[in-house]
């Protein structure tokens, strides 16, 4: 991908584990964090308390959602797991809303 942030697109080998790691500066005082997958469908979001994920029987038991940085990976990854993974972070000023590639091979 021409431009793209190397840390946004991710390539794993089906099987392993992938984290896609949000900016320390765009995260900090963070009020919640909120991972989607595809089609805009919640994964998982935090409140810097313990992280909640959304019943997906395609993610069941393979996420986890650190609660502190707001970093998300992905066990065991699969082919069907490929696509867009979109991160949105509020903020006391507004939210921003970072997006990461993730294709598995």
């Amino acid at each position: 991908v021409f431009g793209a942030d190397e840390d946004k697109v991710k390539e794993v080998i089906e099987g392993d584990s992938v984290t896609l790691n949000p900016d320390p500066a765009q995260t900090q005082g963070f009020s919640e964090i909120q991972w989607r997958f595809k089609d805009n469908q919640p994964i998982a979001y935090t409140t810097r308390s313990a992280p909640t994920y959304f019943e997906n029987e395609l993610f069941k038991d393979r996420l986890k959602l650190d609660p502190q940085t707001g970093s998300l990976t992905i066990k065991n990854i699969k082919t069907k797991h490929s696509g867009l993974y979109r991160l949105r972070i509020e903020l006391g000023r507004g939210s921003l809303i970072v997006d990461y590639t993730v294709t598995v091979n």
